[in-house]
């Protein structure tokens, strides 16, 4: 039996599991875009990519992850992970904006390792970890995922704050540059064996950059390449695939 990962199942909560009562969970968070974007316009696309369509607003749909998560878990379980990002990217953005480095928020006396805000801020990003993992077709990794709806307190996630490079960029030419961005989920391989080795993404909200991932010890290595093996061949494919085209360039 495999203590690292569940198999997720389309119709079911990528926290929980549970078949009932299931809803949708944004990208990114709703009350922030709403904020930066000020009610004007909003287009969807990837730079250098096929250009960019509406995004009919903060509510949108496409905005959307296409897993689910059930009312609980959307709710009562993730909301003061869901609040305490609000509050932490308020204080970040304010350090960015300055012309600080926004990582200095973690100097604030209420984010003390272990303490309840701190873990709260960690949760939300555990959540959506737990999402970009599902969309791709992966399983739920266990640990992560009671985590981030307070069974657990056991932090496994890893986070850095900084300026988004990007935004500066653009920012530089387009006055009042208003900016929000995700990574996907990106998976790490080990070169040797060829086995995933953490799991990573990226939130950007305006100036700040948030770059969050999870390392998989051995044991949980070989229980995704074991237990889950299509999932874990795909990552490692796409992996060679992606070094192959690093290579041509």
């Amino acid at each position: 039996m495999d203590a690292f990962f569940v198999t997720q199942k389309a119709d079911a909560c990528c926290l929980c599991g549970s078949p009932s009562d299931l809803t949708g969970e944004h990208k990114f968070k709703r009350s922030i875009l709403k904020k930066e974007f000020s009610g004007e316009a909003m287009a969807i696309g990837t730079f250098g990519g096929k250009g960019f369509r509406d995004a009919q607003g903060p509510k949108s749909t496409q905005l959307h992850f296409d897993v689910r998560l059930c009312v609980l878990c959307n709710g009562t379980r993730t909301q003061p992970a869901d609040r305490e990002f609000d509050v932490f990217h308020k204080l970040s953005e304010v350090f960015a904006r300055s012309g600080k480095e926004p990582g200095l928020a973690f100097s604030d006396p209420q984010y003390t390792i272990g303490s309840e805000k701190y873990l709260n801020l960690f949760r939300y990003f555990a959540k959506i970890l737990c999402c970009h993992i599902a969309e791709a077709g992966g399983p739920r990794p266990t640990s992560l995922s009671k985590f981030a709806i307070g069974e657990s307190d056991k932090n496994i996630v890893s986070l850095r704050v900084q300026k988004d490079q990007l935004f500066d960029q653009l920012s530089a030419q387009i006055p009042d540059m208003q900016f929000a961005s995700h990574g996907g989920l990106m998976v790490r391989v080990g070169k040797r064996t060829g086995l995933p080795t953490a799991f990573q993404s990226t939130l950007t909200f305006g100036p700040v950059n948030f770059e969050f991932f999870i390392s998989l010890l051995l044991p949980a290595q070989v229980a995704l390449s074991v237990c889950h093996h299509e999932f874990s061949k795909r990552c490692r494919q796409l992996a060679i695939e992606a070094t192959l085209e690093a290579a041509d360039q």
